[in-house]
């Protein structure tokens, strides 16, 4: 996040494109590694991520819905259309 200094903030804004049926990345930050995975199964996504101590995180979905997540481990399927 730019109005944030330091990765205390992330912004997690991933896509969906047809064709590609999963992806993952991890980033070593100042606070720890934060990691997002997701899979495509039928018309769902299984999206996880991983957010370190001291860390917090906004994930933006293709539709803009927003959630907001503190440090922790996350799961969640969305449907997609």
């Amino acid at each position: 996040d730019p109005e944030e200094s330091g990765f205390r903030h992330v912004l997690l804004n991933p896509i969906f494109p047809k064709g590609l049926n999963s992806f993952e990345c991890a980033y070593e930050s100042p606070y720890g590694k934060v990691c997002t995975k997701w899979a495509r199964n039928g018309r769902k996504i299984e999206f996880t991520a991983v957010i370190p101590c001291g860390c917090r995180a906004t994930l933006t979905l293709p539709d803009g819905q927003t959630r907001e997540l503190q440090s922790g481990s996350y799961s969640e399927s969305f449907k997609i259309h």
